[in-house]
C-alpha cells in the first residue's frame, strides 16, 4: 500500500488520519500538506486517502497544471471531470466552466455541489500541486475554506515549499486562519534512508553506496533514482552481506535518470533563479550572495527575489554569512547541465570576478577548471603562485601542470616565474624527480633574478622527509633584497641536517665517472660542493 515516498512518514500519516477522523464525525477539517520536490508529498497522500476510505465513502481529487494556470477554473475542472460521466449535475457546472467562466456563478455551483456530497456523507477533497493554480480555483478554495468546517469535509491542499504566486500564499495564511492543519516534510530519517536503500539495492549498502545516498539529502525520489540508475547502469556489487557500488565503474557521477528527475523538479523556478543556481553550482557547495553578483555583474540588491525563491523552496539553505545547496546532487545536476566549454567559461569568469574577494587558493580552483579559459589571469597566477605554492602545493602543481602542458605562456620572465614555481610546488608534493625536471625546464635559458632567487632556495630533506622547505622560497622572492650570491653557505639550521640534498643539484665527490660542472657552485655544505642544476654539464 504505501510507496517508498511514505516509508517514515508514520507520524505524519497518523495526523492526518486523525484529521480525517475529524471530518468523518462532522468537525470538517483544513490541511495544508508542504514540502520541496520529490520530498513524498503526493505519496502521503494517496497512502492518507487510502487509509480514510472507510472514514470518507466520497474522494474527489484532482491537481493544478503548470501550463493551465491561465484557464478560468482548471484546477477545478480536474476534479470534476473523473466525475462528469456519472454525475449529471457534475457535468452541468463543467459546461458552465466551459461556457462563460463566470466566477460567481461557477463557484456558487460547487459549493451547493459540495454541501449535497457532504450531505450524503463525509467527503474528502483534496487539490495537489496548488502551487499551479488557477486564480479562478484558488478563489473557490477560499470560499470552501470558510464553510468547510461546517461539513464533513477533509479539504486537502498539497504545494511545494515557497513555491506559488501572492494568491496561494494569501490562500494559505487564510487556511491557517481557520484553523488548517499545516503539515511540512523534512528529509527521511537515516535508519530509514538505509533501509530504503536495502529495500532497493536488495541487502544493506556498503560504504561506498551509503556515501553516494548521502547526497540525496533524505529525499526519497532522489534516492530511489540514485539507486535505480546504479542498478541499471550495472554499477551495484555484492560485497559480503553487503550491497556496494562496484569501483571498477569508469563513471559514478549522477546517472540520467536521477539528473532528468530532478531537472524536472527545477523547471518551476524562474529563468533568473535558475540562472543564478547555475553560477552558484561552480562557486561550491556554500557561497555568498555578494560572490554570485560579482560573477553576474549585478547589484546584490537585484538578487534578493531569486535568494528567496530559491530557499523557500528548499533547494538552498542558510548557513551563518552564506547560502548551500541542500542536495549535493541537485548542485551536481545543475554544474553538469552546462555544456563543458561553458563550464570552462564559466570558471574562469567565477575566477576573474574572486581575484579581489577571496584568497588565491580560491581563485586557483577555478582556473583549474578554466582550462584554456584561465588564459586573461596568466600574469596575476604568477604573481600569486608563490603563496598558492604555500597554500596548497598539490593544487599549485596540478594548476600550473596543467597550464604549462595545454598552453602557451608568455616566454621570458613569466614562464621562468611560472616553472620555478612548479618546480617547488612538485617538491612540496613529494614529487622530486618531476621537481627536477621543471626546474631544468626553467633554467634552460637564462633565468632572472626572481627566478633563480626562488631555484636556489627550493630545498628537500633526505632521510627522514619530514623537514621543512630550506628557507621561505616565496617570501625570499618577493622581498626587494639581493638574491643570494653565489658560494653563499647554507643557513645554519640546514648545516646541521644530515642527509639534506639540493633538489636542483647534485653533489658528486672524487672518482672516474665524477661529473663536471660549470660555472660558480651555489653553497657549500658539509659534503661539499652543491652545484645549481642550471650550471650542470654531463
Amino acid at each position: 500500500m504505501v510507496a517508498a515516498q511514505v516509508m517514515g512518514r508514520d507520524g505524519e500519516l497518523e495526523i492526518l488520519t486523525s484529521l480525517a477522523r475529524d471530518a468523518a464525525s462532522g468537525r470538517g477539517r483544513l490541511v495544508l500538506i508542504e514540502g520541496e520536490p520529490g520530498i513524498g508529498k503526493t505519496s502521503l497522500l494517496r497512502a492518507l486517502l487510502e487509509d480514510a476510505a472507510d472514514l470518507l465513502p466520497r474522494v474527489v481529487t484532482g491537481a493544478a497544471e503548470e501550463f493551465d494556470q491561465r484557464l478560468p477554473f482548471a484546477t477545478a475542472g480536474s476534479c470534476l471531470e473523473p466525475l462528469a460521466a456519472g454525475d449529471q449535475e457534475v457535468a452541468e457546472v463543467l459546461a458552465l466552466i466551459r461556457g462563460t467562466g463566470a466566477e460567481y456563478p461557477v463557484i456558487e455551483s460547487v459549493l451547493a455541489l459540495v454541501e449535497k456530497w457532504c450531505a450524503a456523507g463525509p467527503t474528502a477533497v483534496a487539490v495537489d500541486d496548488l502551487h499551479w493554480a488557477d486564480s479562478a480555483s484558488i478563489l473557490l478554495l477560499h470560499r470552501l475554506g470558510r464553510v468547510a468546517g461546517q461539513l464533513p469535509l477533509l479539504l486537502v491542499a498539497v504545494r511545494r515549499s515557497g513555491a506559488g504566486g501572492p494568491e496561494t500564499e494569501t490562500l494559505a495564511r487564510t487556511w491557517l486562519g481557520h484553523g488548517a492543519v499545516q503539515v511540512t516534510l523534512g528529509p527521511l530519517p537515516e535508519s530509514v534512508v538505509h533501509q530504503l536503500v536495502a529495500d532497493l539495492a536488495g541487502g544493506p549498502p556498503g560504504p561506498a553506496l551509503r556515501g553516494l545516498v548521502s547526497g540525496a539529502a533524505g529525499n526519497p525520489l532522489y534516492i530511489q533514482e540514485l539507486v535505480g540508475g546504479l542498478a541499471q547502469g550495472m554499477r551495484l556489487r555484492a560485497a559480503g552481506q553487503q550491497v556496494d557500488v562496484d569501483s571498477s565503474s569508469e563513471h559514478l557521477g549522477v546517472s540520467p535518470t536521477l539528473s532528468a528527475a530532478i531537472g524536472r523538479r527545477l523547471e518551476f523556478l524562474s529563468k533568473q533563479t535558475r540562472e543564478l543556481l547555475r553560477v552558484a553550482a561552480l562557486l561550491g557547495s556554500a557561497f555568498t550572495v555578494a560572490d554570485v553578483a560579482a560573477v553576474l555583474g549585478r547589484p546584490v540588491t537585484e538578487l534578493l527575489g531569486q535568494v528567496t525563491e530559491a530557499t523557500g523552496t528548499g533547494v538552498l539553505t542558510a548557513l551563518p554569512g552564506r547560502l548551500a545547496f541542500r542536495h549535493p546532487l541537485v548542485r551536481a545536476v545543475l554544474a553538469d547541465s552546462l555544456a563543458s566549454s561553458a563550464r570552462e567559461a564559466l570558471h574562469g569568469q567565477i575566477a576573474q570576478a574572486l581575484v579581489t574577494r577571496a584568497a588565491p587558493e580560491r581563485v586557483a580552483e577555478h582556473l583549474l577548471a578554466a582550462g584554456p579559459a584561465a588564459a586573461p589571469l596568466l600574469g596575476w597566477l604568477t604573481d600569486a603562485a608563490g603563496d598558492i605554492v604555500d597554500r596548497a602545493p598539490a593544487l599549485a602543481a596540478d594548476l600550473l601542470s596543467q597550464l604549462l602542458t595545454t598552453m602557451a605562456p608568455p616566454q621570458g620572465e613569466l614562464s621562468g616565474r611560472l616553472r620555478a614555481a612548479l618546480a617547488v610546488a612538485l617538491l612540496r608534493t613529494g614529487r622530486a624527480g618531476a621537481a627536477e625536471q621543471a626546474a631544468r625546464s626553467a633554467l634552460a635559458t637564462p633565468p632572472d633574478a626572481r627566478t633563480e632567487a626562488a631555484l636556489r632556495w627550493t630545498d628537500r630533506p633526505g632521510g627522514d622527509g619530514n623537514r621543512r622547505c630550506a628557507g621561505d622560497r616565496s617570501a625570499h622572492a618577493r622581498r626587494a633584497g639581493p638574491v643570494p650570491r653565489p658560494g653563499r653557505l647554507l643557513p645554519d639550521h640546514l648545516q646541521r641536517a644530515s642527509g639534506r640534498q639540493h633538489v636542483l643539484a647534485r653533489q658528486r665527490h672524487g672518482g672516474a665517472g665524477q661529473r663536471r660542472y660549470r660555472g660558480t657552485r651555489l653553497w657549500h655544505g658539509r659534503g661539499g660542493p652543491v652545484p645549481a642544476v642550471g650550471r650542470l654539464d654531463r
